[in-house]
């Protein structure tokens, strides 16, 4: 029949060693494993943490620098119309200026020659009335002594 021999005391520690070793291999594996991922785990968490900080600070960056290119061009656009709108003004007065010192030299001119066409006018009444050149007439005093002798004192 069968051979049934039971193990002996000795050969079930043993046998229990063995397992008891296996399990506590089996179980240090495993947590060598958990550990070895829970430091790769760790070891992507910070690297994923650096690249969005580094990505979080380009994109501040880039948005402050086109939020002040924005307004450098709104600042020089605006600087253009301040500047076109004074030039204009000063032009006008430049050709406000010209156009008054224009005007006073034509009517300077105008006014010169009125005076010369009236000089015109009173000299030739004055040849109509005296036609002797070295005619000189006489101030209101020397009128007063006509005809008579000059005198010596």
């Amino acid at each position: 029949m069968t051979n049934l021999v039971q193990p002996s005391l000795t050969q079930l520690r043993q046998r229990r060693w063995v397992v008891v070793t296996i399990l506590s291999c089996l179980t240090l594996s495993i947590q060598s494993n958990a550990a070895a991922s829970s430091d790769i785990d760790q070891m992507c968490r910070i690297q994923a943490k650096e690249i969005a900080a580094t990505k979080y600070r380009t994109c501040i960056t880039e948005n402050k620098t086109a939020q002040i290119e924005k307004l450098k061009k709104d600042y020089q656009s605006e600087l253009n119309k301040i500047k076109a709108h004074y030039e204009g003004e000063l032009n006008k007065l430049k050709s406000s200026k010209k156009k008054v010192a224009t005007a006073k030299a034509t009517k300077s001119s105008q006014g010169i020659r009125a005076e010369l066409s009236v000089q015109t006018t009173v000299d030739s009444d004055a040849q109509a009335v005296s036609p002797n050149p070295s005619f000189v007439p006489q101030s209101d005093d020397e009128s007063e002594n006509v005809g008579t002798e000059p005198s010596y004192e």
